[in-house]
């Protein structure tokens, strides 16, 4: 293949820059109205560049569309509901595509027997109400509107709080963050019963699913190397943007991407298709377009910089030589940077390999660290003693490798992975054992009982948050007995809304009650950092400075369980420790308010 001297310019990576939340300047083709135009033109430049449905994602969701299409599907309405860019617009539009609908779609689209409203905000109020009020099962009439929560709950309230049980019975519910089984249950009666079948996006968890199938479009070889643009690029071997490309077709890169991606989600964070689309996008490409890497010369260990194990960590933009701002999900990922955590077995293996000593690790790098790690050794033996010296950039490259190393063998060792494993495996499976005993150590780990990992222990040496080392002479005895048990949610109506979306349940609680007492309870709302913090406890509040975020929440709950203890007999005693004595001093209750009262004699 003929080889030319000017750097070639890859549609894919405009493609892919494109999909960016972040990136200044650029055509907003991740928003759907945008999309189709910018396409055209990317396909009349080249056109080998894939279709639209090489490029789409296949999700349950898909399955849902020929099933609406059938004139025997049961939903008179169907109202799709989340944040923006979940996909509501593309569903409108495929389902318009199905039914034989030809151009783009209008703010409101009749197609044969359906009535699609591809965003409620585009149209009034009175009109909306108006149209789903005319949805009749019976008259062949239906339904579709994307709508984002916040207009659907003004509607609940207001226009449409006439019908209180459709309000209150199906749109309420579809809208609460924690369905249980029942409550999930009684959603499906109640939907079929209406014929409005409700999806909220915000239940959907694809990650797992999603992220896979876009890097399976989006670096296949004809697209890059093996095709016009890149195969014939004069850029190609030094070029990190095709590094990124080509090590995110291995399977442990993919491994520990979605396991990232996935913490974050089990951290409380939302992850629409389009942030989802965009920080994969961010890694394929590192922040780069073809014209900036021409126009700049990149050195061995800038071009580290670029590469997808760092680009998804950063927390600031990278402004030099080549800005490229991050994407605001890199800040929720960056606290599980793997380059900020030292191992000595990797930082070992890093340091010989700088020295010469371990040419195994070297020629197991990919060309792009090698070049690095080269220059590394290059400036050892120049004795240059400046800032830029071997000790500063052996730092660097050791940042940069401990990255790589934890992408390309994916070992599950770090706490937040060994969290996720426990949150995914009771969230999907119930699975709840494994995840019981490490919480219940973790806390009794907080109180210096690590030992116990059957029960909440009720000697305590702190209920109430962080103490100074020489408060801990205290020690408060609750004198109650607790058992802990683990609840999920929300639970998708089994037949009416599970099968059209990835789901798991991700709002999952410890909850610890009062033995022979279960009603008495107290809650503790689960996250994938507060769990790997927990596993990690063993000396204390004071040694874990992990749990700083959760110290009002902690406070809470153990707080409620002095509550619990104060309630009954024979109630909690405050244990003051002095060298080897311990003194027992009194608990009172004044005005039906447990406080501890402490008495020391002078």
């Amino acid at each position: 293949m003929t080889t030319t001297n000017a750097p070639a310019t890859n549609p894919m990576v405009q493609y892919l820059t494109s999909l960016r939340t972040q990136e200044a300047g650029t055509n907003p083709s991740y928003v759907f109205e945008n999309r189709a135009s910018f396409l055209e033109q990317l396909r009349a430049d080249a056109p080998w560049f894939p279709t639209d449905e090489q490029l789409h994602v296949v999700t349950k969701l898909d399955g849902l569309i020929p099933e609406l299409a059938r004139e025997e599907s049961w939903p008179s309405v169907v109202v799709l509901t989340g944040d923006a860019g979940d996909g509501k617009t593309q569903f409108c539009a495929k389902l318009a595509d199905s039914l034989g609908h030809v151009g783009p779609l209008m703010p409101v689209t009749p197609v044969n027997h359906w009535v699609i409203i591809k965003d409620a905000s585009e149209i009034p109020e009175a009109d909306l109400v108006e149209i789903l009020q005319g949805a009749s099962h019976d008259s062949g009439r239906r339904i579709l509107v994307a709508i984002n929560e916040g207009r659907l709950r003004r509607l609940a309230r207001g226009a449409l709080s006439k019908r209180q049980d459709l309000v209150e019975r199906v749109i309420r519910p579809s809208l609460e963050t924690w369905l249980s089984e029942a409550d999930a249950a009684g959603l499906e009666e109640a939907m079929r019963a209406h014929r409005w079948l409700v999806l909220n996006f915000r239940h959907r968890f694809h990650v797992r699913a999603a992220t896979p199938a876009l890097l399976d479009a989006w670096t296949r070889a004809e697209l890059w190397e093996d095709g016009a643009a890149c195969g014939s690029c004069s850029a190609r071997e030094t070029c990190p943007i095709l590094a990124n490309v080509t090590d995110l077709r291995a399977e442990k890169p993919r491994a520990m991407l979605c396991d990232a991606l996935a913490s974050v989600h089990f951290s409380g964070q939302r992850l629409p298709l389009r942030r989802l689309q965009a920080v994969v996008a961010l890694a394929c490409t590192g922040g780069l377009s073809c014209e900036k890497l021409a126009e700049n010369e990149l050195g061995a260990m800038e071009r580290l910089r670029y590469r997808y194990y760092d680009v998804l960590f950063a927390r600031e933009a990278v402004a030099q030589p080549i800005r490229v701002e991050p994407e605001l999900l890199c800040r929720s990922l960056a606290p599980l940077d793997p380059g900020r955590m030292a191992r000595r077995d990797v930082d070992r293996e890093i340091a010989l390999a700088a020295i010469g000593e371990s040419e195994a690790t070297s020629q197991a790098l990919p060309p792009l660290e090698r070049a690095a790690l080269e220059e590394v050794r290059a400036t050892g033996r120049s004795g240059d003693e400046e800032a830029t010296s071997v000790s500063g950039k052996l730092a660097l490259l050791t940042r940069h490798l401990r990255r790589l190393l934890a992408f390309s063998r994916a070992d599950d060792s770090a706490d937040w992975q060994r969290a996720l494993r426990l949150l995914e495996g009771f969230a999907r499976d119930g699975d709840d054992t494994a995840l019981l005993e490490g919480l219940t150590q973790g806390l009794n780990g907080l109180h210096r009982q690590g030992g116990n990992k059957e029960r909440i222990t009720s000697r305590q040496l702190d209920p109430g948050g962080f103490r100074e080392p020489a408060r801990l002479a205290l020690e408060l005895d609750l004198g109650l007995r607790f058992e802990a048990r683990l609840e999920r949610g929300p639970v998708l109506p089994e037949e009416a809304v599970a099968p059209w979306m990835e789901s798991c349940p991700a709002d999952l609680y410890l909850v610890v009650a009062a033995e022979g007492d279960p009603q008495s309870s107290a809650r503790l709302h689960l996250d994938a950092r507060l769990v790997a913090a927990l596993l990690g406890s063993r000396e204390g509040f004071v040694q874990l400075g992990a749990l700083g975020s959760y110290r009002r929440d902690l406070a809470r709950f153990f707080g409620r369980l002095v509550t619990l203890a104060a309630s009954r007999e024979p109630g909690p005693r405050v244990i003051l420790r002095r060298g080897g004595e311990r003194r027992a001093l009194d608990v009172v209750d004044h005005d039906e308010t447990p406080r501890l009262v402490m008495e020391v004699d002078a």
